[in-house]
């Protein structure tokens, strides 16, 4: 699994003929976006646990600043596989025309469901998309969430890279 997100990120990073000034971002575009990382969960009522998340996301400006969407993610947790449904909102930061890099912030709320269990997530997000052409980025995120679920009560922070294409 490492080898193929690390072959996706050198093909993306790689496979554009130079650089271009970031997309404008109006009111109407949209997003869809992929994202993975291999990180570390820790549960209280639970042991810890490394995990490899898969992440598909779709999402919409509603102002030039602010992104509301939804993803699908997909956990495997020491081979214990699950599932969750999120929505989302984020607040790009003011950019400048010429730069081509856009941080953000963000929220999100969804339902998790596992293999023996079904819980709530929640938590908080940052990151930065950096236009390698005109309508795709490659992005950096972080993202702090908090799963319950039967008795146990996890806390994951997720390092994850991704991908994104703009279009209206």
């Amino acid at each position: 699994m490492k080898k193929k997100m690390i072959m996706f990120l050198v093909v993306a990073m790689f496979g554009f003929e130079g650089l271009s000034s970031a997309a404008e971002l109006t009111v109407g575009t949209k997003e869809l976006s992929v994202y993975g990382s291999i990180n570390n969960i820790s549960a209280d009522g639970g042991p810890d646990a490394d995990f490899t998340m898969i992440q598909a996301s779709y999402g919409q400006f509603i102002t030039p600043e602010m992104e509301v969407g939804g993803n699908l993610i997909l956990f495997d947790a020491d081979g214990s596989k699950s599932i969750t449904l999120a929505g989302e909102g984020k607040f790009h930061f003011i950019k400048f025309p010429d730069e081509l890099i856009l941080p953000y912030a963000g929220a999100h709320v969804g339902i998790y469901r596992g293999e023996s269990d079904t819980g709530f997530s929640f938590g908080v997000m940052g990151g930065a998309k950096y236009f390698i052409k005109e309508e795709t980025t490659l992005n950096a995120e972080l993202r702090i969430s908090q799963l319950s679920y039967g008795d146990v009560d996890a806390l994951a922070t997720i390092l994850s890279v991704g991908y994104s294409v703009y279009f209206k």
